[in-house]
């Protein structure tokens, strides 16, 4: 169905950024705005039968990384630091991300940016407030170099785990909840792999009925329970 779809061109498996700005600019460049958040567009195209169907977000992901390689379609941030974008890409090769703090960059306010850096860049281009002098010895891996200097970046963190109880009472509520405040932040990104496991324990002083315990393992069967029993304690 995916292929026939491709070939009918109602799924786009390969963007081209020309065509990924003009959705910018008739949709998205308007009243002043200078940048999307890179996870709602993708939203956004999943959402709104008036944009393009994209077959993954990797199709999105692969056009952002190839038009921010010049300076003709739009630039890329991996977040937005008060006025200043952090890690962008506007004429330049790099990774391309789609989380909750990447931005897609209007081409004025990346080409903007860019010449404010070049203007207050020190003489020689040489990164502000100077590097190493003549016959300085380099600091060891892992130090911050004599008389300051940024430290090492910390590694990535790149495992999550949380537990929770819930009231069974509100159950459904609050899983509703846990699915739209924390789950979703991850399913938002496509290189992550998530395991939700639900597991309930019932205990009752005068046992389960007949009735009870038929209906509970018919139905955690149905819902494909890995394994659902009773026992005597």
């Amino acid at each position: 169905l995916v292929a026939t779809l491709e070939e009918q061109e109602m799924v786009i498996a390969r963007w081209a950024p020309a065509h990924l700005k003009g959705v910018l600019e008739r949709w998205y460049w308007r009243e002043g705005r200078r940048d999307y958040p890179l996870y709602q567009l993708w939203e956004d195209f999943c959402r709104y039968l008036y944009l393009p169907r994209l077959e993954a977000a990797s199709v999105l992901q692969e056009s952002v990384a190839e038009g921010v390689k010049g300076r003709d379609f739009f630039g890329y941030a991996q977040a937005r630091e008060g006025e200043r974008y952090a890690g962008l890409l506007f004429g330049a090769s790099g990774t391309v991300y789609i989380d909750g703090e990447s931005l897609i960059v209007h081409p004025e306010a990346a080409a903007a940016q860019l010449a404010r850096e070049q203007a207050t860049a020190p003489a020689g281009g040489g990164p502000a407030g100077g590097g190493a002098g003549p016959g300085s010895r380099p600091a060891p891996a892992g130090e911050a170099p004599p008389g300051g200097g940024a430290p090492p970046k910390a590694r990535p963190l790149r495992r999550f785990h949380g537990a929770v109880e819930l009231d069974p009472l509100r159950a459904g509520l609050a899983l509703g909840q846990i699915a739209e405040e924390v789950i979703q932040h991850f399913t938002r990104k496509p290189d992550t792999r998530i395991t939700l496991t639900l597991e309930i324990a019932a205990e009752s002083t005068q046992g389960f009925d007949d009735t009870t315990r038929r209906t509970v393992v018919e139905n955690a069967r149905t819902l494909g329970f890995s394994h659902a029993e009773f026992e005597e304690e």
